[in-house]
């Protein structure tokens, strides 16, 4: 609930006079809302002699009128039949476009001069994909062929390394031979 700010002071009291008492009292708004304080409130008279009318438009009463079986297949009917009537137009066109439509001259003189351009198509897709295929087979076999090439190369650089070794390792015993013997021969000199 929203209303304006609400003041509440304490009188300040000097003489006990009726009218003072009556002022202090009575309390501190506007004019409108004190004429609508003091004015007796007015409540709209019920005659007692109507009858009350919940009596006659009861909503909990029970139904008065009960629909009998045949009354209620005679409603279902009316409905089956205003239902099937929209329904079967639909049905109706459905099952037409179900059959084959007959092909109309200008289509079938389209379809007669792309049948020939199909066919290349499909022949020059099949020359496309065994000249791929022969590529592919050509490009395996020098694959092959390389490989092969590589592993004979790298067994004769392997064999070069080994003798290569071989040598360098009889070279310095050799030359290590050598410089013993000379270091020998030094020190039998010098004594």
């Amino acid at each position: 609930m929203s209303h304006g700010d609400i003041l509440i002071t304490q009188v300040e009291g000097g003489s006990t006079g009726a009218k003072q008492t009556a002022m202090s009292l009575a309390p501190l708004t506007s004019q409108r809302t004190l004429q609508r304080l003091t004015t007796p409130v007015t409540r709209p008279s019920v005659d007692k002699s109507a009858p009350d009318p919940l009596q006659f438009n009861d909503p909990w009463a029970p139904a008065g009128n009960v629909v009998t079986s045949s009354q209620l297949a005679n409603i279902e009917s009316q409905v089956e039949k205003r239902v099937m009537a929209q329904v079967q137009p639909a049905i109706q066109q459905a099952l037409h476009f179900r059959d084959d439509a007959e092909m109309i001259p200008a289509v079938d003189d389209r379809v007669t001069q792309l049948e020939p351009q199909i066919k290349q198509i499909n022949d020059n897709m099949m020359k496309s994909t065994q000249s791929f295929q022969a590529f592919q087979q050509q490009q395996m076999q020098q694959n092959q062929a390389l490989t092969h090439q590589i592993s004979s190369v790298k067994q004769q650089v392997d064999s070069q390394h080994h003798s290569v070794q071989n040598m360098l390792d009889c070279k310095m015993e050799d030359q290590m031979s050598r410089i013993e013997a000379l270091l020998v021969k030094r020190m039998k000199v010098h004594e």
